[in-house]
């Protein structure tokens, strides 16, 4: 998951490019912003990934 993944990029001193899916802005309370064409890292506490309740209810399993 890119939420995910933007913050080890950005962690290292020489990562070029993070994937990023933006179908899953849908899933989350808060996607990810681009700006300029680069990613800003979130600066929630924690991973700051966060499903709707829509997203739980849609995809729930038990």
């Amino acid at each position: 998951m890119t939420v995910l993944h933007i913050h080890v990029a950005a962690a290292l001193p020489r990562a070029t490019y993070v994937e990023f899916y933006p179908f899953m802005d849908d899933l989350l309370v808060e996607g990810l912003k681009v700006e300029n064409g680069m990613l800003l890292v979130p600066t929630r506490p924690g991973h700051g990934v966060e499903f709707t309740k829509e997203a739980w209810r849609a995809y729930r399993v038990a």
